[in-house]
């Protein structure tokens, strides 16, 4: 109730509030200064706020882009980097594998000479033993035939194996 007063226009035979009518009044000179203010305020505000900050913000637009372009470029290049790691590593793989199947070939292949050569020293040596062994056996008139006999336990014990094998 306190409130229809103020909303409701006052009559001629009220006592109206002092400026009420001015209110709803208008003042041509007042709406005048009042654009020319505004424009003023607007062509000012133009040049020393909004072109600043317009630029500003196409500076920022345009760094923003700017890192971006360098971020897709440098993920393409990490990309690049990455496949061609990918490749080196994959022959690197190919290379060892082929390294090791050689490696396996020529164990295999020295494992068969050494075979090869241990049987060829087996059959060699078994040949010197039986000649060394008849080179020590005395003749019937000899004085050693005391020897005979001590050489024989020898070589059952491997000892003069090592002593006719160097001879």
């Amino acid at each position: 109730m306190a409130f229809s007063g103020l909303l409701a226009a006052p009559q001629e035979g009220d006592h109206a509030a002092p400026g009420w009518d001015s209110l709803f009044s208008v003042d041509v000179g007042l709406a005048f200064w009042t654009v020319v203010t505004f424009l003023a305020l607007l062509a000012i505000l133009t040049r020393f706020a909004w072109k600043p900050l317009l630029g500003a913000l196409d500076a920022r637009a345009k760094g923003i882009q700017d890192d971006i372009d360098e971020a897709r470029s440098q993920r393409d290049d990490a990309e690049e980097l990455l496949d061609r790691y990918r490749e080196q590593l994959a022959e690197g793989r190919r290379q060892a594998q082929a390294l090791i199947a050689e490696s396996r070939e020529a164990a295999e292949q020295l494992r068969r000479e050494l075979e090869l050569r241990a049987r060829e020293e087996r059959a060699r040596g078994a040949r010197s033993s039986a000649s060394a062994t008849r080179r020590l056996r005395p003749s019937a008139g000899s004085r050693s035939r005391w020897r005979w006999p001590l050489l024989r336990g020898c070589w059952a014990s491997g000892w003069t194996r090592s002593v006719t094998d160097s001879w």
